[in-house]
């Protein structure tokens, strides 16, 4: 499990990379308790003092990429369905009790291959940024 507290977890954010399937699936199934910015209805006031708002900048350029990232997987329309739920906090078994259209190991199948869809894009993106970036450096 994720937290926003840094210094109790396992890893540090900045050690975290959607590279890791683990990291990317707690990511999305923590989603909706601990990306504060996700859904949010109001606009979050940067010139609040941090100690009144907190905002854990490394998490949510995690949540940031991996947006990035879901965006480029270009997913079906079911995948994508998945993950909003997903997102709002549901669990895959709740998903899976709630809705017809998925199949309770389907939906893990699914979900596991969105992963791995996610994590392989991921690291394609990373090597057109690095060879692009040896063009310029020569």
């Amino acid at each position: 499990m994720l937290s926003s507290n840094t210094e109790r977890n396992y890893m540090s954010l900045s050690d975290m990379t959607l590279s890791d399937e683990n990291v990317v699936k707690n990511l999305i199934l923590m989603r909706s308790l601990i990306d504060i910015t996700y859904n949010h209805n109001t606009n979050v006031d940067l010139s609040i003092p941090l100690d009144v708002f907190e905002m854990n900048y490394d998490l949510m350029a995690l949540y940031s990429s991996l947006d990035a990232v879901v965006e480029e997987c270009d997913f079906k329309e079911k995948n994508t369905r998945l993950l909003e739920m997903l997102y709002e906090g549901n669990t895959i078994s709740d998903v899976c009790r709630g809705n017809s259209d998925f199949g309770r190991s389907a939906t893990y199948d699914m979900f596991n291959r969105m992963v791995s869809k996610i994590v392989d894009k991921n690291n394609e993106m990373w090597s057109k940024t690095i060879e692009n970036s040896r063009k310029y450096i020569k």
